[in-house]
């Protein structure tokens, strides 16, 4: 899974923060004209891996050769379970492999997946760029899948220990609540009221099973608001903004939000 590939990649990561946008139909607001320039493959350092990596557990990783504001674009692990897993991926000028940094993992909407181009995620969303503001020693990877589907929900139902929170933008939940909790990793869901895809429903539905598991568990209220935030946005914060459509707009105000984002990196 995607999960294990970051870890071996980054090589030293001592904590992961986790985010995921799954809306769609995402406007290209603020995206940079520039596109990709061509960068030299050993610009990025896959674990010490050249350009193809070495054969292992997690299967062998190629490296992309262009880039787009630091990130180094198309790299691709052979995975011999899942096929070929495209992602972008940003490592800091700081980083030299001698202590721990964090890891940021940003999914795309669904205007970010691989078939619609290489890097469109990056082009059309602002969460990796945003975040270098919050902590500018992170590595940043940005995978590309091939299908839409509520991913990291379901990561966080299979293996939540290994990040240390998560952001669920304009999704729904259909990861297992119950392994969530048993690792009680914090988790922020944002939605707006009228989200045109799924609406507000779904993630009221998830944080009221997420509270309910922490209640069985005989946690305090106090622990429980602490590991679980709903935030409905009513539509009077997308048309301030100058946002009408809630679901594929929501990825755009989010990122930029310092109240959602600072959730994420002021724990």
């Amino acid at each position: 899974m995607s999960y294990g590939m970051f870890g071996r990649l980054a090589g030293v990561v001592a904590c992961m923060a986790m985010l995921v946008s799954a809306s769609g139909c995402m406007p290209d607001a603020s995206a940079p004209a520039n596109r990709p320039t061509s960068g030299d493959e050993t610009d990025m350092p896959l674990g010490g891996a050249s350009r193809t990596g070495s054969s292992g557990e997690f299967g062998t990783v190629t490296a992309g050769t262009d880039t787009y504001r630091g990130f180094v674009l198309d790299n691709v692990l052979h995975s011999p379970d899942d096929g070929d897993i495209h992602f972008n991926l940003y490592v800091p000028d700081s980083y030299d492999g001698s202590r721990p940094v964090a890891l940021f993992l940003t999914l795309p909407g669904y205007q970010g997946l691989y078939f619609q181009g290489v890097g469109e995620n990056l082009y059309t969303e602002d969460f990796g760029f945003e975040a270098q503001r919050y902590n500018d020693r992170m590595i940043i990877a940005a995978p590309q899948l091939s299908d839409w589907g509520e991913t990291m929900s379901r990561v966080m139902g299979m293996r939540p220990d290994l990040f240390s929170a998560y952001l669920h933008c304009s999704s729904q939940w259909d990861g297992d609540i119950a392994t969530l909790a048993e690792s009680e990793t914090p988790v922020y869901l944002v939605v707006g009221q009228d989200d045109e895809y799924y609406g507000s429903e779904p993630s009221e539905t998830a944080y009221d099973r997420i509270r309910d598991q922490y209640k069985d568990r005989g946690l305090s209220e106090r622990r429980i608001n602490e590991l679980v935030t709903l935030d409905v946005k009513d539509a009077a914060y997308f048309a301030n903004q100058g946002i009408t459509n809630q679901h594929g707009g929501g990825g755009t105000l989010f990122s930029h939000d310092p109240d959602i984002m600072g959730w994420l990196f002021n724990r």
